[in-house]
């Protein structure tokens, strides 16, 4: 019973952080041996009567006292049951036989730790509990199926069928993120030790080189990336902006301009910019290849421009003059919208350098919760929650992928790693995926190479800012990770390089699975209309899947909860958005598997940083608003036919519907807003929505005034 009510308690808690987990049953515990006067302390680690004897190590009533800066209560006579609990509500502030001490200096010294731990415990018992909830849920669904085999007609059947396995694939991929989870506050970050970081923040230091790739970026936004990257508390680095921008483009102008006026003295900060030189090979329109020339063509080189036929080339020159690069041990790479904090390189080179099999270090990539408009509140709450939550659980027990942005890699090792083309261009970072980071980590694993997560945001980042931006980046994460597991993942299993049943080989395989199983949602949301055309599903309804869906989401509110998350409804609107996705999943299905099987190369596509709004295009807002439209349609059937013949499973039927025109709806007003979606639905459709309504209004205006002066005329 103490753990049924207490798993409650938990769930509760994950939706409130004002419930107090068995604040009863403790207050009843502690109630007997206060009858006596005596002194009552609240300590972090437990509640203690007259100093020595701890009589409660319920954490969560230590905060509720804690809370209200209560940490000694003075008992002159006795103090019952009721006083105590009306005490740890902050509702009794005196009394004739008790006296409150308050600290309030002490309590908020106490209470981070405190609140980190019971949010951590929160979310990692929320987890297992999902996770035996949808292991129950699977077995379910098997057994209903099973049990109407033999009532089905084939087309129910088969449609039945789909609906289950679609089920257990949700089950399947969701355990996996809900187990890492519950690890979560089983790791602890590696310790950098003083003398470590003494060692190598000075001159004597590893050489290390900053890498900051940008193409088009606003000029305010690497003013203040390379402002933050020119201060970090390390002696031997230097930062370079590969600048891809063309160089006759006005944002080429517009940031030397920049850089000449207000880095170029300092030294530290240089530019490579590899589009202006002829001799530079490597011209792949994409980051991995941007880093690659530079690798090639600059890294440890004191480089010269020369004119030649009209052309730019470099060349080394032994002279003083030119852009003297270091010949760096160790590079860091990050993006242009980010700012590293001061301490990054001193809290991760003593880890990449204990031990030479390390070939990375891993940070977060992160931006700040609750700042910015509804899109960049969502992103920063999925990156925190995936980042800091979910990965420290991978860190656990398998290997944090390197994430292509805030990490620090072993020069050497990328060379080892390296392929050369057929033209003879060498690939460091491969360029044949749009996600090179996944396909770095696997060549990682391929050689048996370590690495290092520390899951402290040592960088803060400019989150996605639009809708559109929303799912084309999503897009590049989901068609990446489908080709990386076609290309990589699947013959590292065949070659037995990595176990499919490991930790890690599932949570790589689920990388793919996810965004393919995520397209189905569009056939599990058309279950009321399939219903309604009269195709039978049966037991349950076919949009279970999407309430589970819910519930195991990496958007959970345990982890958003952890990560300092306070608005109550933030797992429901998170929801709305992972739930639009079904499309942009479909998309990077069908381009994966046809860039697979055709050897074609998917497109690299880059997010506006500049405020500007990316237009939803009309293969994702289509989608949605025809899932919308059906079961709105389905809905309105199915309570007319309720109304007509009293029959439950319609009325369950046309709440079910209810479930997608909600989300969607809410999405996209939420999200990308109601005349935006319009704009984008006349943009796409090929016709300005706006200029439409102001040219109808500007002309029945017109005709509006011509008729008031014709009137006035013919009084007159």
């Amino acid at each position: 019973m103490n753990k049924t009510l207490n798993g409650y308690g938990y769930v509760a808690r994950g939706v409130s952080s004002r419930y107090v987990i068995g604040r009863s049953r403790s207050l009843a515990e502690i109630a007997p041996h206060l009858s006596n006067p005596g002194t009552l302390e609240i300590r972090p680690d437990g509640i203690f009567l007259d100093h020595s004897r701890k009589i409660s190590t319920n954490p969560f009533l230590i905060e509720a006292f804690l809370k209200h800066a209560i940490t000694k209560i003075d008992i002159t006579d006795a103090l019952s049951y009721k006083e105590l609990s009306l005490l740890s509500r902050g509702e009794l502030a005196a009394g004739d036989n008790f006296k409150i001490i308050e600290n309030p200096g002490q309590a908020e010294k106490s209470l981070p730790e405190i609140e980190k731990r019971n949010n951590e415990q929160v979310m990692r018992l929320n987890a297992l509990a999902a996770i035996y909830g949808g292991l129950a849920y699977s077995a379910y669904k098997i057994a209903t199926l099973a049990a109407s085999v033999g009532a089905l007609d084939a087309v129910d059947l088969v449609c039945s069928s789909v609906i289950t396995f679609g089920t257990l694939a949700f089950a399947s991929v969701n355990l996996i993120k809900q187990k890492f989870v519950a690890n979560s506050p089983k790791y602890a970050d590696p310790i950098v030790t003083q003398v470590e970081r003494e060692s190598v923040i000075g001159k004597a230091g590893p050489k290390v080189t900053v890498l900051v790739p940008a193409f088009n970026e606003p000029v305010e936004v690497l003013r203040k990336t390379l402002s933050a990257a020119s201060r970090l508390n390390y002696a031997n680095y230097e930062v370079v902006l590969l600048l891809d921008s063309r160089p006759d483009s006005q944002n080429y102008r517009e940031v030397m301009d920049m850089y000449e006026s207000e880095f170029r003295t300092e030294g530290r900060v240089k530019v490579f910019s590899r589009k202006k030189y002829a001799n530079v090979s490597n011209q792949k329109l994409n980051k991995a290849d941007n880093i690659n020339a530079f690798i090639n063509s600059a890294l440890g080189k004191n480089l010269e421009e020369k004119y030649e036929d009209g052309e730019i080339r470099l060349a080394e020159t032994e002279g003083a003059g030119g852009m003297r690069f270091m010949d760096s041990e160790i590079v860091l790479i990050t993006d242009a919208d980010y700012r590293l904090k001061p301490e990054f390189l001193e809290e991760t080179v003593p880890l990449l350098t204990r031990d030479e099999r390390n070939a990375y270090v891993m940070t977060p990539q992160n931006f700040a919760l609750g700042e910015g408009n509804a899109v960049e509140r969502a992103n920063a709450a999925l990156m925190s929650s995936s980042w800091q939550v979910i990965n420290k659980g991978v860190a656990h027990s398998a290997r944090v992928l390197f994430g292509g942005c805030n990490s620090i890699i072993r020069v050497k090792t990328l060379k080892e790693v390296a392929t050369v083309r057929e033209t003879g261009e060498v690939d460091y970072l491969p360029t044949d995926t749009v996600t090179e980071d996944l396909a770095l980590t696997l060549k990682f694993i391929e050689r048996g190479d370590s690495s290092i997560f520390v899951s402290k945001p040592l960088a803060v980042g400019d989150p996605i800012g639009s809708l559109g931006d929303h799912f084309s980046t999503f897009w590049r994460y989901s068609e990446g990770s489908i080709e990386n597991t076609l290309k990589y993942t699947i013959p590292f299993f065949r070659e037995k390089k990595m176990s499919a049943l490991s930790m890690e080989g599932m949570d790589y395989l689920f990388k793919a699975l996810n965004p393919i199983f995520g397209a189905g949602i569009a056939l599990i949301s058309l279950g009321p209309l399939a219903a309604y055309e009269g195709i039978q599903f049966p037991a349950s309804s076919p949009i279970v899947p999407l309430i589970y869906y819910l519930l195991l989401s990496n958007a959970a509110k345990g982890t958003l909860t952890t990560q300092g998350e306070k608005d109550p409804w933030a797992a429901a609107k998170l929801f709305s958005l992972m739930y639009m996705h079904f499309p942009v999943f479909v998309h990077a299905t069908y381009t994966a598997i046809k860039n697979y099987l055709t050897g074609n190369e998917a497109r690299f596509r880059t997010t506006t940083k500049d405020g500007s709004r990316t237009r939803l295009s009309l293969g994702y807002l289509l989608p949605l608003l025809g899932v919308f439209g059906a079961n709105i349609y389905a809905m309105a059937g199915h309570f007319n036919e309720f109304l007509n013949t009293h029959e439950l499973w319609r009325l369950e039927t046309a709440t079910w519907a209810a479930l997608p025109v909600v989300t969607i709806g809410y999405g996209l007003s939420h999200f990308n807003g109601v005349k935006n979606t319009l704009a984008d639905l006349g943009a796409g459709l090929g016709f300005d929505w706006f200029d439409m309504k102001r040219h109808l209004k500007e002309k029945y205006a017109s005709v509006v005034t011509s008729n008031v002066f014709r009137g006035i005329s013919s009084i007159l």
